[in-house]
């Protein structure tokens, strides 16, 4: 049995950036700051933006399979939560 419905894929659109964002700080981070003193120096010094470009693009590549193998409810499901990101990063880079 497959899921193929739009608030499926919205709901996976939204929650993969979080995660992707948790193991970049658990993997990639070497620093001595806790989670949320991370992401506020993230604001301080501009690299918000890119935190949260880097942490889509897991959407990006799940978008692409989805719609190659037809599951095209949920894909754009993903797709609309993908341009939520996409809004608050530009609100990010270029208001903030």
């Amino acid at each position: 049995m497959t899921i193929d419905k739009t608030w499926a894929g919205f709901v996976v659109g939204l929650v993969m950036p979080v995660i992707t964002t948790l193991l970049f700080f658990k993997f990639a981070y070497h620093g001595q700051l806790p989670l949320f003193d991370f992401l506020a120096q993230m604001m301080t010094i501009g690299g918000m933006g890119m935190l949260l470009a880097v942490s889509c693009l897991p959407n990006l590549a799940l978008f692409t399979v989805l719609a190659y193998t037809d599951r095209l409810k949920i894909s754009r499901g993903l797709f609309l939560a993908t341009l939520i990101y996409a809004f608050a990063i530009v609100v990010v880079k270029f208001v903030l």
